[in-house]
């Protein structure tokens, strides 16, 4: 893990310890979590605490939902289920399409605005899954058509 400027970074593992690590850096509900990926991660817990839940468990140990974050989703790969959920919680969704090309740019933009909004700290989160199936062959969750490798990159960067 790495503190710089405010910002939290965690590198390595499944999702499943974004919720754990999120939560312990940052004080809720006025942290802000800041996410770079192609899933919502909000299913239920009907099978327990795993990689698609660790956004819906922040929101539940207390992280407040316009505190959230979420760049780079796929077109095809949420369901308009949890669309709803985190449109409903407050959750900031741009998709892959909408940020193409302005990476950089969006990711200064929303981390400006969370620095203003959560004094609690903020928490980065470069989900492996929202980058090209083509650049992460191995990554079961990433599609094709995810930002490619240089975003994410230019993601880090700007953190």
């Amino acid at each position: 893990m790495r503190e710089s400027r405010g910002l939290i970074g965690r590198a390595g593992g499944d999702n499943t310890g974004a919720r754990s690590a999120g939560g312990a850096l940052m004080e809720r509900p006025t942290g802000g979590r800041l996410g770079l990926e192609g899933h919502h991660d909000v299913r239920g817990f009907n099978a327990g605490d795993n990689n698609g839940t660790p956004i819906r468990g922040l929101l539940e140990d207390g992280l407040a939902g316009t505190n959230v974050v979420q760049l780079g989703l796929g077109m095809l790969t949420n369901s308009r289920q949890y669309r709803t959920f985190c449109e409903g919680n407050g959750i900031t969704v741009r998709t892959v399409d909408e940020i193409r090309g302005r990476v950089r740019e969006t990711v200064r933009q929303k981390l400006d605005e969370l620095a203003q909004a959560c004094p609690g700290g903020r928490y980065v989160d470069l989900d492996v899954d929202g980058v090209d199936s083509a650049f992460v062959t191995g990554c079961p969750g990433a599609r094709h058509g995810g930002v490619v490798t240089q975003f994410q990159g230019d993601a880090l960067l700007v953190s």
